[in-house]
């Protein structure tokens, strides 16, 4: 068959404009929604286990501890563990008691002059007064004589953190009883920390080699002087780890990042080093570069431009090419 040379050109225009039914045909996918994501990375902490029955003794004062001392074991409610030496204080308990001594004989030679009438009665009240005063002061200084004694507040295991004769500052531990309590971990965070903990996240547990899982159980609401916050870990059961043991935490902390979102891990292909996602907008694909934050089981948090709540093709984008129809399947 000849054709005319003039009408090759029109022929290539026919066959490059595709048919209509072509131009109709929409490829058929499954979509999930954009939700906000956040990302978490753990913060190591140390966590100490206690017990509602396990205390830590401390030195009430500066001073050296005396004393009795018992051997570490088993120890009764009320039991003597100590005392704490502090320097000048017997003189100071002497003198008090001396003077209540001399004021109380003042008072009564002053009493048998008035009734001699010898002296006034305000001599006296000024004699009472004196008397009572250092009467007060004597028993101050027994009372804080009493508060120098170490007492186990609870029967437990006993264990001392210092020797006989150690010259310890204020508030120094001094010994442990270790009760029959459910213990828990008690762990020191800084605020920003403890601002991301929420009751129930998981809090993983290294111990001698050991790795077992925990959950939080309260966060404080408030920094201590130390300017940490208290947060308090629940145990698995038989975890048997005992009060005063020190162990490992890796505590759940969200990282804030801007523009992050979650999306099925199906929904981002990778092509190369590069990745993205397929977002249909009005029946047609189209092509979003995206950044992988992190992966959380079968979801990925990614970056890009996106918005919450559009829609991602999940199933059928390996087909896809930019502006193309898509049939979304229920």
């Amino acid at each position: 068959m000849n054709f005319d040379r003039h009408l090759w050109p029109w022929l290539l225009l026919l066959l490059l404009i595709p048919s209509s039914g072509v131009l109709a045909a929409e490829i058929t996918v499954q979509v999930a929604r954009v939700e906000a994501g956040t990302a978490q990375a753990n913060v190591s902490a140390l966590g100490e286990v206690r017990s509602r029955a396990a205390v830590t003794l401390v030195a009430p004062v500066t001073g050296r501890l005396c004393g009795p001392l018992r051997a570490d074991g088993p120890v009764r409610q009320g039991a003597l563990l100590g005392r704490i030496q502090v320097a000048g204080f017997t003189a100071r308990v002497a003198a008090a008691q001396e003077q209540q001594d001399y004021a109380k004989n003042a008072l009564q030679r002053a009493q048998k002059l008035f009734d001699d009438g010898v002296i006034a009665r305000e001599q006296v009240d000024a004699a009472r007064l004196a008397a009572r005063r250092a009467g007060d002061a004597l028993s101050a200084l027994q009372q804080e004589s009493a508060q120098l004694q170490i007492t186990a507040p609870v029967a437990g295991l006993l264990q001392y953190l210092v020797p006989m004769g150690t010259l310890l500052a204020a508030g120094t531990p001094i010994a442990r009883i270790e009760g029959r309590g459910k213990p828990w971990i008690q762990a020191l965070v800084p605020p920003q920390v403890a601002g991301t903990l929420v009751v129930g996240d998981t809090v993983q547990i290294e111990v001698t080699g050991r790795k077992l899982a925990g959950s939080v159980r309260s966060v404080g609401q408030s920094a201590r002087q130390s300017g940490l916050v208290a947060v308090l870990i629940n145990l698995p059961r038989q975890s048997h780890l005992l009060p005063g043991e020190w162990v490992e935490l890796h505590l759940p902390v969200a990282v804030s990042r801007p523009a992050r979102f979650a999306v099925p891990a199906q929904a981002v292909v990778m092509r190369g080093a590069e990745a993205y996602v397929w977002r249909v907008d009005q029946g047609r694909a189209q092509a979003v570069p995206v950044q992988i934050v992190a992966r959380t089981g079968n979801r990925v948090l990614i970056r890009g431009a996106l918005q919450s709540g559009q829609s991602v093709v999940t199933r059928g984008n390996t087909r896809l090419s930019p502006g193309v129809a898509v049939a979304v399947q229920p």
